[in-house]
């Protein structure tokens, strides 16, 4: 499969293939055993080259970076301490202390806010409902 090719377009391939394979001192390699080494490592199948098993090390493979969890950020929090009250009457946020809302919040999202941003929202809801 790989015998066909020049050596020159062997190399070539090799070049472009490099995060694929490791095959080392290529260059100083004969074409018989480029092809070889090309061919154990991959396969032609209807006209497209497959890679048969990654024989990297782990070492030669490059690592991905892990993802960071996305951080809460603040207006993040707000919006949803804003959207949850919002859902909510006037009479019931009236009526009930800031310290339960602030629990059934926690309970609901799983997240502790300051009280004292708990409370400025409070005060904003009820103040754009009277409005």
């Amino acid at each position: 499969m790989f015998d066909t090719l020049s050596i020159k377009e062997l190399r070539l391939l090799i070049r472009e293939l490099r995060e694929h394979h490791s095959i080392k001192g290529s260059s100083k390699m004969k074409k018989f055993e480029l092809a070889a080494a090309l061919s154990e490592r991959f396969t032609l199948h209807n006209g497209n080259l497959y890679l048969k098993t990654d024989t990297r090390s782990a070492k030669e493979v490059p690592a991905k970076a892990p993802k960071k969890p996305r951080k809460r950020k603040e207006n993040d929090l707000k919006r949803e301490i804003y959207n949850y009250l919002s859902g909510l009457s006037t009479e019931k946020i009236d009526e009930t202390p800031d310290r339960e809302l602030r629990a059934a919040f926690k309970t609901l999202s799983g997240v502790d806010p300051p009280k004292a941003v708990f409370k400025t929202i409070v005060e904003q809801v009820l103040t754009a409902r009277e409005a």
